[in-house]
């Protein structure tokens, strides 16, 4: 059986709804925030404005909403 693996546990892949696949809400450090600060993600309350968007938006395509796949690894402020 398929199952997506979340942070609460495995669910049913078809409760995901539009899946933002590649995001980074907050990163703090490694990569490129070393190389350039402007690739700096530190303020939870501007991560939660953007998320907002894309919870509103993903509604329009799927009464399930949406879900968001966070990429950062290990030493970027996760």
């Amino acid at each position: 059986m398929a199952f997506a693996r979340t942070i609460l546990g495995d669910v049913d892949p078809s409760t995901l709804g539009v899946v933002n696949s590649h995001d980074h809400l907050i990163r703090v450090g490694a990569g490129e925030v070393y190389l350039d600060k402007d690739h700096q993600l530190d303020s939870v309350e501007k991560a939660e404005t953007e998320a907002g968007y894309f919870a509103k938006a993903s509604l329009k395509w799927s009464k399930q909403g949406g879900t968001v796949v966070d990429m950062c690894p290990i030493n970027c402020g996760r």
